[in-house]
């Protein structure tokens, strides 16, 4: 003789349900925790390995009555900071210009300034403004290997010696 099980009850069901609702919320929110740590590790993985590919050099420029130092004379191509510091006592403003040229003889013009217009050289960046004495500012510029010259074009600073020779690799 068979005998047949009893049928579930609603009572039984819905017990059965809450004991299991818990458990596949834990579960449930278990995975999704994983998977955000997961995710952030990874972000953070990349972004450091960014920044230190990615990392743009910084020359430091300074500028005074009537020179530009650097401590260097020769970068990588590719983007690069310039900061530059007027040391005064007068304002001074920055341009970079892609020349073959040496540094002290760049076309002028008949008011002894660099020629920014000439076909023998190539303006790659112009401050705009003025850089006021004892300030400082940062500026980029994208520079492909070859021969600049960094300049304060303002009346008489070029010709008084305010430019320096940069070399781009």
């Amino acid at each position: 003789m068979l005998e047949e099980a009893p049928a579930p009850s609603a009572t039984s069901g819905a017990q059965e349900a809450r004991r299991a609702g818990p458990a596949t919320a834990t579960v449930v929110l278990s995975v999704i925790a994983v998977i955000a740590s997961l995710v952030a590790i990874g972000i953070s993985i990349r972004a450091r390995s960014a920044s230190a590919t990615s990392a743009v050099p910084n020359l430091g420029v300074i500028e005074k009555d009537f020179s530009i130092l650097a401590p260097v004379a020769t970068v990588k191509g590719g983007l690069v900071d310039f900061t530059v510091s007027n040391a005064g006592p007068s304002g001074h403003e920055f341009l970079v210009f892609r020349a073959s040229q040496a540094p002290d003889a760049l076309p002028t013009g008949t008011d002894g300034r660099v020629d920014e217009s000439s076909d023998q050289i190539t303006k790659v960046f112009d401050s705009g403004a003025n850089i006021d004495p004892n300030g400082s500012k940062v500026f980029h510029a994208a520079l492909t290997p070859g021969a600049y010259v960094l300049v304060c074009n303002l009346p008489g600073h070029y010709k008084a010696g305010m430019h320096l020779a940069l070399s781009v690799k």
